[in-house]
């Protein structure tokens, strides 16, 4: 890890470059945010016989047909798990994963799972069918608040109930019963009821999908709880079941799927942002009327109407991006060492828009050319994992402009939390998680950037700084 510090009078700015992230209910093969405590194991019992273990007598090749003997019998105990599916926009008896650090959508870990239960939880996973689905969920501490009635899943108790739903990409077994897992972070969810708490906890939940989401289908919807004889307070629930069947439909695009082996195997890593397929593009567009359709069939009751005013969320993406370039640029002038690499992942200059809102980039903008230099060189991106470039833009023509201003409220966050500007309040990725909407993000994050480059003309005249 790499650190830079500037000195403005009594104006300090940390900026910590790094790109492997942690996890801390399991042993992750990136640094470890804190320990973990594993259960006390009971005294052997003295033998009369012998204290010799016979099975170091084995052979490699005898071992093998051992533990494969082992694997198979565990795997007898997980026959007949039927996985977790989406019904309508919710899905029923989630397996919760509940750490004392937060994800957000786009980011990516290579985890390595040792504690009894959640090694189960697991297992009981990846028995089922793909894809295979959990949720993650802040709980201070982690398994130690599990039985805590403090941190309940309950409304009213101090239990986080917004998480984020998870998928495993891929994993390995080892030999010692511990699992190494990819995982990747699609979407948020609400917990709308717990039907398990203890080892692990599972619960009915329900997709968050961001208030501008929902709206770009308003419009639409409002005509099919028309054409379906409905009160209009229906559209709202309409729209929002579109939205969640939206996503579900780019998730292929959005999260490109990564094995263990390309990973480095079972002590390797992954770059930390999702990066796009575009192999996995089908061609086929999203049409959200049948689902409208199907919703006002089925559905009971209205949803509330959650429309609110918030500014554009596709300016505020141009907004942001100017930031940034700004950023580098004044990086750039106070960095005595010209080699050095801006931290901005790969990924995410993906995401920039090939036509901005305001028709052009202002005069300057330098991150545009080295997005179009990274896709005419074919490059392959990324920090521990390997990838090809995609500019979204060019290769899926029907992509959202929204889904691409979605995906970049929560990746931009990677990199602001590696910059720490004295003076200022660090906005938690919890509270980054719990905001409703892509404006909301973005304009957060757009406040943090306007700090940061504040602070960093102030000391661009004071000249170039050292690195730490």
């Amino acid at each position: 890890m790499s650190q830079f510090c500037v000195s403005q009078c009594c104006r300090r700015i940390w900026i910590f470059l790094f790109f492997l992230r942690s996890s801390n209910a399991f042993l992750s093969n990136n640094a470890a945010k804190s320990r973990v405590f594993l259960p006390k194991t009971r005294q052997s019992i003295p033998s009369v016989h012998s204290a010799a273990n016979p099975n170091d007598l084995e052979s490699p090749e005898e071992r093998d047909q051992r533990m494969e003997l082992v694997r198979q019998i565990q795997k007898s105990f997980y026959v007949g798990e039927e996985g977790v599916e989406f019904q309508g926009t919710t899905l029923e008896n989630l397996p919760l994963w509940r750490v004392q650090w937060t994800e957000l959508p786009g980011y990516q870990n290579v985890l390595n799972c040792h504690v009894p239960h959640y090694t189960h939880m697991f297992n009981k996973i990846l028995a089922g069918p793909k894809p295979w689905y959990f949720g993650h969920i802040y709980l201070p501490k982690g398994s130690e608040n599990l039985d805590n009635p403090d941190y309940k899943l309950l409304e009213g108790t101090d239990a986080t109930m917004t998480g984020v739903l998870m998928q495993v990409s891929d994993y390995r077994q080892l030999d010692d019963g511990r699992l190494v897992l990819i995982v990747q972070a699609l979407e948020r969810f609400r917990v709308v009821e717990a039907t398990q708490h203890t080892p692990y906890a599972i619960a009915n939940v329900e997709f968050i999908p961001d208030t501008e989401l929902v709206q770009s289908h308003l419009s639409d919807a409002q005509q099919v709880v028309a054409d379906a004889l409905l009160t209009e307070d229906h559209s709202w629930s309409t729209a929002y079941a579109a939205a969640v069947a939206e996503a579900v439909h780019w998730h292929p695009f959005e999260f490109r799927y990564v094995d263990v082996q390309e990973a480095g195997g079972a002590n390797g890593a992954v770059a930390p942002l999702v990066n796009f397929d575009a192999e996995a593009l089908n061609g086929k567009e999203f049409d959200a009327i049948p689902i409208m359709q199907d919703h006002v069939e089925t559905s009971n009751s209205p949803k509330k109407d959650s429309i609110i005013q918030s500014s554009d969320p596709i300016q505020l993406e141009y907004e942001v991006w100017v930031a940034l370039d700004t950023m580098i640029r004044l990086l750039t002038k106070l960095n005595p060492d010209q080699q050095m690499n801006v931290p901005i992942p790969t990924q995410m200059l993906g995401l920039i828009p090939k036509e901005p809102v305001t028709g052009s980039w202002p005069d300057g903008f330098a991150l545009s050319e080295y997005a179009a230099k990274l896709e005419r060189e074919k490059a392959m991106v990324g920090t521990a994992t390997k990838s090809p470039f995609v500019q979204v833009d060019d290769v899926a023509s029907t992509y959202p402009a929204l889904r691409r201003a979605h995906r970049l409220s929560y990746a931009v966050w990677m990199l602001l939390e590696s910059i720490v500007v004295e003076g200022t309040k660090a906005v938690s990725q919890q509270t980054v998680l719990e905001m409703e909407s892509i404006s909301a993000r973005l304009l957060a994050a757009k406040m943090q950037l306007d700090g940061i480059n504040y602070a960093l003309r102030l000391v661009s005249e004071q000249g170039p700084f050292e690195m730490l």
